[in-house]
């Protein structure tokens, strides 16, 4: 946290209050707060910026990525992007992709820790019941430039991921919430996050969303007319 304090200005607003406030206040109290994070270029380390994302095997049929012959992976075919569902036990490729991702949100919002690692299936117990989601597309890139052998078959490139936790409540219905999403830099804007909202809405119904909300976030959720008591 201190490393990404010294780069970085971090101003927190409360989304119900409009009051501004301390973060590591926003952090110990909770609610839904609006994070604007302003970066001083003048003390970037240059690797700070890289980001080298993850490489999962694949096979195609019909134009379409195809795991059929891997336990624990699913593939949601949207109109113009590929989302897989990971389960807890999935192979530890795709784990080790949404790790991965993990630290890059980790790094981009400040966190102490990543908000998943992988982990033993059987000492995973906090992530027993989540779902897993990886944005995926075909890495033509390493296809062309023969980064691995073609024996190995064709690969996707991981660019984004989320995850969805149980809500517990009191009427015991199965409510769930969005833990947290990355998604590339260079993919956003580009209706791939509107594209899977309304898959989630489709699969999950009413969901939360777990703080603290940035503000390209809460941007976001005002495009999709979600409210502040949401």
């Amino acid at each position: 946290m201190q490393e990404f304090m010294d780069v970085h200005k971090v101003e927190v607003k409360d989304r119900i209050s409009d009051e501004t406030v301390d973060l590591n206040e926003a952090l110990s109290r909770g609610g839904i707060f609006e994070l604007d994070v302003r970066m001083n270029m003048d003390s970037v380390n240059p690797k700070y910026f890289n980001i080298d994302l993850p490489i999962v095997p694949w096979a195609e049929t019909h134009g379409h990525f195809d795991t059929e012959e891997v336990d624990g992976v699913d593939i949601i075919h949207l109109e113009h992007s590929t989302l897989a569902e990971i389960a807890p036990d999935a192979p530890i490729k795709y784990r080790r992709a949404l790790e991965k991702i993990a630290y890059y949100i980790k790094r981009e919002n400040g966190y102490d820790s990543p908000p998943y690692y992988v982990a033993k299936p059987k000492n995973d117990k906090g992530n027993k019941d989540a779902i897993f989601f990886l944005w995926i597309s075909k890495d033509y890139y390493a296809i062309q430039n023969k980064e691995y052998p073609a024996s190995d078959g064709l690969r996707g490139r991981v660019y984004g991921a989320c995850i969805f936790r149980p809500l517990e409540t009191e009427d015991d219905k199965d409510y769930v919430y969005l833990d947290w999403i990355w998604i590339h830099p260079y993919a956003r804007g580009e209706g791939i996050t509107h594209e899977a909202w309304s898959y989630f809405e489709e699969r999950f119904g009413n969901f939360g969303i777990a703080p603290p909300v940035t503000k390209a976030m809460a941007g976001f959720l005002t495009k999709r007319g979600w409210s502040k008591e949401e």
